[in-house]
């Protein structure tokens, strides 16, 4: 069943192509933005290049084109000389787009980084089981819903990330239960011409939260923004 989720969200990605890739970056602003607001509030010494001890990591879960990622070191270049971002996806086109884009990012930047500390890998979620990093942040941005054993996924997430790290959910209001069996029965309607739903968890943010807690997650709690809502769930120190 994993390898049949993955086949056929791999090809849904790869069919959605650049021109939609592009569009999502746009769509997903906010979430961005958001992502941008939470690690100035809550990290400022990575930002600034202020961060002493070991690496700081973060890694984006289902990261499609990488822009999140690059986003964070357009703003926050020096970033890159004391941490490690990751992005890893399912679509190998994705995969290919984000590391184009990373070449011409850091032509753009005209500053001598660790070029290494960013980095963009084809490799499903479920895989991370056969690694040993750590990481302080996992950040998933509309992609958690794809994953073919979201409990699997999560328990994944929470066993590698480090000992007080977060984990950030980032979905689209659309793509949450709202409660409202009519809108959520349009919604559906909606997504049966973009992706085949039988590979898809439609869940309401009290599921989320549910799953979160029962996976061991601490202070997990909700945020709402422009069209998104965003969860965030600590692990325990």
């Amino acid at each position: 069943m994993d390898d049949e989720w993955e086949v056929a969200n791999s090809r849904l990605f790869s069919r959605w192509g650049e021109k939609r890739v592009h569009d999502m970056a746009r769509r997903h602003e906010p979430a961005i933005i958001f992502f941008l607001d939470h690690m100035r509030e809550t990290h400022p010494d990575i930002l600034h290049g202020k961060h002493e001890g070991k690496t700081f990591s973060i890694l984006d879960v289902g990261c499609g084109g990488g822009h999140l990622l690059m986003a964070l070191v357009k703003k926050h270049p020096s970033i890159l000389n004391h941490a490690r971002l990751t992005g890893i996806d399912i679509a190998p086109s994705m995969i290919g787009m984000a590391q184009r884009v990373k070449g011409e990012l850091f032509k753009e930047l005209e500053v001598s980084l660790n070029q290494d500390a960013l980095a963009f890998k084809y490799q499903n979620l479920l895989e991370l089981k056969r690694e040993e990093c750590q990481y302080d942040i996992i950040v998933s941005l509309e992609s958690i819903y794809y994953v073919s054993d979201m409990d699997q996924g999560l328990s994944l997430i929470h066993e590698r990330l480090e000992d007080g790290g977060t984990f950030i959910i980032m979905n689209e209001d659309g793509m949450m239960k709202t409660g409202n069996k009519m809108l959520d029965q349009k919604r559906l309607i909606e997504l049966k011409g973009e992706i085949d739903v039988k590979y898809f968890h439609f869940l309401s943010l009290q599921q989320y939260k549910n799953k979160l807690q029962e996976t061991g997650f601490q202070d997990v709690c909700v945020k709402a923004g422009k069209g998104f809502h965003f969860i965030i769930a600590k692990k325990e120190s």
